[in-house]
């Protein structure tokens, strides 16, 4: 399989996680907020919209005629940042969240590392 199929394939399922992480944010938000011990279950809607926002984007670069490789550098900046953010919540036991919180966010961290690595792999060859 050629490089340029497989990082259309890593950006469709990207987006296909980030459109249901946004809608599960979005419709579960005042259970999944119980769930990892977060008060304010708006904040989860707010960041589901946002995954939404950002599964759109990654939807049209996967279908795109042409991959280009800037718009795809941003989304693995998108990612990294994701990732980031994760680790600072988790490290600093930011929200006063949950095990089960931190686990998720540890979770979801480590999936969405591995999109930026084969989104970047898949790049470069």
């Amino acid at each position: 399989m050629k490089q340029e199929n497989k990082l259309r394939q890593v950006l469709k399922i990207n987006a296909a996680f980030s459109t249901l992480s946004g809608l599960c944010f979005i419709l579960m938000h005042g259970a999944l907020g119980k769930l990892i011990g977060l008060h304010q279950h708006e904040i989860l809607m707010y960041i589901g919209i946002g995954l939404l926002l950002f599964a759109t984007s990654v939807f049209y670069e996967a279908f795109a005629k042409a991959v280009r490789a800037k718009q795809v550098k941003f989304i693995v900046i998108q990612d990294c940042l994701w990732v980031v953010g994760s680790i600072v919540i988790v490290i600093f036991h930011l929200f006063g969240l949950t095990f089960t919180g931190y686990l998720l966010i540890s979770i979801i961290a480590l999936i969405v590392a591995a999109f930026a690595f084969f989104q970047v792999r898949y790049l470069r060859n």
